[in-house]
């Protein structure tokens, strides 16, 4: 091999040389790419594939499944039902942002009367309340209410104490009146915190001496400012069958939003 020949060799040497070691600068951040919750790969400290450790959705095997306590109906004014379900949620710090979920009202022959799909989000909190109101039956009469969620498996997300901190709202009184003619429950809310809470519903459930739901309402409020107390009402267009022996106020926050 003469000199040139070498020449030409260092010089194809060096220019390869140089192409691998910019093709190397191109490509090194993402040979060393840090892994995160959104690149399909099981790595970092996550327990599954984007999910657990750091990542802000809980992977399915770790979080424990919702319960249907109990669903009923009851009649508003003929023709038409207002229907509850009471959740437990036993995950203190994972909740769910969207679920779908179904109410049938079945006679007393076990036939179906009425379907009511709806859509709605699941607290961290303990237990919780789906209202569906004015579900029209027609003449018929609802003797059974069951209640499902669709969609398969829900998508757990991580609720930090943070955010759970920063919204507390306290249910100072409940006053019931005009039960015997057309009842009004007055409910007096506290905001436990600084910040202002807008745009939420709150359920009440109102039982009978067995524990049985009797009636059931849901009322909108569009704020509620930092450390304010508001009076906020239910009513109901005619008497209840049974005298109320205790009543529930479940506010539903979406902490998602």
């Amino acid at each position: 091999m003469n000199w040139a020949q070498k020449h030409q060799i260092k010089i194809f040497g060096g220019v390869a040389l140089l192409v691998m070691l910019f093709g190397l600068y191109i490509a090194w951040p993402y040979i060393t790419k840090e892994p995160t919750c959104f690149d399909g790969k099981l790595n970092g400290i996550e327990f599954g594939i984007d999910c657990g450790g750091d990542c802000q959705l809980v992977c399915p095997e770790q979080a424990q499944p919702l319960s249907v306590l109990w669903s009923n109906a009851r009649e508003i004014v003929p023709g038409r039902y207002n229907a509850l379900a009471y959740i437990q949620n036993p995950n203190p710090y994972a909740g769910v942002s969207y679920i779908q979920y179904e109410f049938n009202l079945y006679d007393k022959d076990n036939l179906l009367i009425k379907k009511r799909k709806g859509a709605t989000f699941i607290d961290a909190k303990s237990n919780t309340a789906i209202f569906e109101g004015a579900i029209d039956v027609g003449n018929r009469i609802p003797a059974r209410t069951t209640f499902s969620f669709l969609g398969g498996a829900p998508k757990w997300i991580k609720i930090g104490s943070r955010e759970l901190s920063n919204i507390s709202i306290l249910v100072k009184d409940r006053t019931l009146k005009n039960e015997d003619t057309s009842p009004l429950l007055e409910v007096t809310l506290t905001n436990g915190t600084l910040l202002d809470i807008e745009d939420f519903d709150v359920v009440a459930i109102l039982y009978d001496k067995d524990g049985n739901m009797l009636n059931t309402s849901s009322t909108y409020v569009d704020l509620l400012p930092g450390d304010v107390t508001k009076k906020i009402f239910f009513t109901w267009p005619n008497p209840f069958e049974k005298e109320v022996v205790s009543i529930e106020i479940i506010p539903r926050l979406d902490l998602f939003n």
